[in-house]
């Protein structure tokens, strides 16, 4: 059995006490849980307190540094203390007794499971009660396999990994910062696996279904405030102009899902001019390669 020293990273923004009730089955898998909070007034010291009496470290941040320079502060300082394996959680995660020993195993056995760089699990969305994650797999419950791209939260990796691919991408703040660097992963050579069968909860964020005139079919948007739709449209955009040459099936899949939310924008969401506008000055800003710093970011977030 591989030497590991794991460690839990939890990003936290207003965390409610949903965290506390949970945190005895994350404490339970790993050597350490790390928190980093991102609350910019103190609403969150109640919990905050709590989770430090539990064992937690706990970074306060004061302001909203975004989720890929958060995760590289709270891995870094676990790094410090000796960490060699990573889980990296949000705050609304509930995951199952088993993770970390699914995990484990799967790696000391290899279980088919080749120059892994990420490993993760289907989960089931808390909202909708769905099972996501390896789509279009079904009959294949309790298999190990490579896919592209994988949430952060759940994702399982270890230090060396996470260092040879330069960490997370600060500048992208919230959106596309884990399939950035899944993408990363894969250009070290490595693969990203999923655990066909779902293994942890997770809110997928609070979506609403509409059905299109005229037509028995019904489209769902995931009402994004306008300054997401600034951040899904410029960092993907991103994202396609550099991963085309080495993986143009993939962004031949995010220029389609590009495509789709523009039309959602367009037709469906609430406040759509706001939206449309910080989505086309995303897509702007991509193609010019400007306002794409981690500053520039978190003014426009401002």
């Amino acid at each position: 059995m591989l030497d590991r020293s794991i460690f839990a990273v939890i990003v936290t923004y207003h965390p409610q006490s949903f965290l506390v009730d949970h945190l005895a089955s994350i404490k339970s898998q790993v050597k350490q849980v790390v928190v980093v909070d991102n609350t910019e007034d103190d609403s969150s010291q109640n919990i905050l307190s709590i989770l430090k009496e539990q064992g937690c470290h706990v970074i306060k941040n004061n302001a909203n540094l975004g989720i890929g320079r958060s995760q590289n502060l709270g891995i870094h300082w676990a790094i410090e203390k000796g960490c060699t394996w990573v889980l990296t959680l949000d705050d609304d995660t509930i995951i199952y007794d088993g993770l970390i020993e699914l995990y484990t195993h799967a790696l000391d056995d290899h279980l088919g499971l080749k120059n892994a760089g990420i490993i993760s699990t289907q989960y089931i969305d808390i909202n909708s009660g769905q099972v996501l994650g390896a789509p279009g797999q079904r009959g294949s419950e309790g298999r190990w396999l490579r896919t592209d791209f994988l949430i952060s939260s759940g994702s399982f990796f270890s230090v060396e990994t996470f260092t040879k691919a330069g960490g997370f991408r600060e500048e992208f703040f919230l959106d596309w910062v884990d399939h950035d660097f899944c993408f990363k992963v894969r250009c070290l050579g490595l693969n990203n696996f999923i655990y066909t069968k779902p293994m942890f909860e997770h809110a997928m964020g609070h979506k609403t279904q509409h059905k299109i005139p005229l037509v028995n079919m019904m489209v769902t948007t995931n009402n994004h405030p306008a300054g997401r739709c600034y951040l899904i449209a410029r960092n993907l955009l991103v994202l396609i102009k550099e991963s085309f040459l080495k993986n143009p099936g993939l962004s031949l899949f995010y220029i389609m899902y590009l495509a789709h939310k523009f039309a959602l924008l367009l037709f469906f969401e609430q406040d759509r001019r706001n939206k449309l506008s910080f989505f086309v000055q995303g897509v702007r800003d991509a193609l010019c390669n400007r306002g794409c710093s981690y500053q520039d970011t978190v003014n426009r977030m401002a």
